[in-house]
């Protein structure tokens, strides 16, 4: 569902952005620091704008929760997306180790050799909560050293070889920041666990008081049962997205989602609840692809690498036979 551009972000979204140059000195030449941001802690950045070749994004925090939003002035709706949160503060930490090595140019006529442009460089804006610029900068081609990129100030000319890997971290892909999870919660707090395939159900319910004891459908399950329901609520914890479904035009039973391949609900509490759904399988090309997942009450779809979806087919399959054999003995 696409909502409108957020009242707080303002225009500022779809108009130059102000920005507010930092010091540019030469820190070893001078005798000054050469961290580019002295001053700089991640609690004071409540978002970052990144530009690079006609794409915009905007990573922000929002009642304490990163998003990240791709955006341009010719798109009036925006869809913003859960941001993950381990890369934005790897972004962050990497603001705030910032090291000039040594300058490499002060020409202006010269800052495209490095990338380092307003044209070919990615442009990277920290602001504070109030909106405000905290500093900015255009990190250009990789320098001469294995983990270094030509970077220069915004407002500067000069540039300076600088450290870190500032080009693997930055992109203007929103795709790159977006929050692959799918599930997370802890497979031991799991109580019950009910598994669906088109019409066969099997329930597993956690033992009280004996610790990773299970009974399945009443029946105190065997060592290789419950080996393999660790196995499925372990992949189930851990899902993550290989990509996202963003064609609007597919529906829920085209993906499979009317009557899936498998969908799972974990109670982990009185009051917790996940549940997933296993659809069809998409074809990504030759020989490869992936499966569409999606987790009860949310909007996103999923896209799941297969392998990760057979290995968890494969798991289920064995507790269903298994189950069915005993029904017949």
């Amino acid at each position: 569902m696409k909502n409108k551009i957020p009242a707080w972000i303002g225009n500022g979204l779809l108009a130059p952005v102000l920005f507010i140059s930092l010091c540019d000195c030469n820190g070893r030449q001078s005798g000054k620091s050469p961290i580019v941001f002295p001053a700089f802690h991640a609690g004071a950045c409540a978002a970052l704008v990144i530009r690079s070749e006609g794409q915009s994004l905007r990573v922000f925090k929002q009642h304490g929760i990163w998003r990240v939003m791709e955006f341009d002035a010719l798109t009036p709706e925006i869809r913003d997306h859960p941001a993950d949160s381990a890369r934005i503060q790897t972004a962050l930490r990497k603001i705030s180790e910032m090291r000039r090595d040594f300058l490499a140019s002060v020409n202006p006529k010269r800052q495209q050799k490095f990338g380092a442009d307003t044209a070919a460089g990615v442009l990277v804006e920290v602001l504070d909560s109030a909106g405000m610029s905290i500093g900015s900068f255009l990190i250009g081609k990789a320098g001469p050293e294995a983990d270094a990129n030509y970077a220069r100030m915004n407002g500067s000319d000069s540039v300076y070889s600088i450290s870190g890997n500032l080009g693997d971290v930055f992109f203007a892909d929103e795709s790159a920041w977006r929050d692959r999870s799918i599930l997370r919660f802890d497979p031991a707090l799991v109580r019950r666990l009910i598994i669906e395939k088109k019409g066969i159900a099997l329930s597993s319910e956690k033992k009280s008081g004996g610790a990773g004891t299970w009974e399945i459908n009443g029946t105190l399950a065997e060592t290789v049962d419950t080996a393999n329901i660790q196995s499925i609520l372990s992949i189930l914890s851990r899902l993550d997205a290989l990509s996202w479904e963003d064609d609007t035009a597919l529906t829920a039973e085209f993906m499979g989602f009317t009557l899936p391949q498998f969908s799972f609900t974990m109670e982990l509490g009185d009051n917790d609840r996940r549940q997933l759904f296993i659809g069809d399988r998409k074809s990504l090309g030759r020989k490869t692809g992936c499966f569409w997942v999606k987790a009860y009450n949310g909007n996103a779809v999923y896209q799941v690498e297969e392998s990760i979806i057979y290995e968890l087919a494969a798991k289920c399959e064995d507790l269903l036979n298994r189950l069915e054999i005993k029904r017949n003995i």
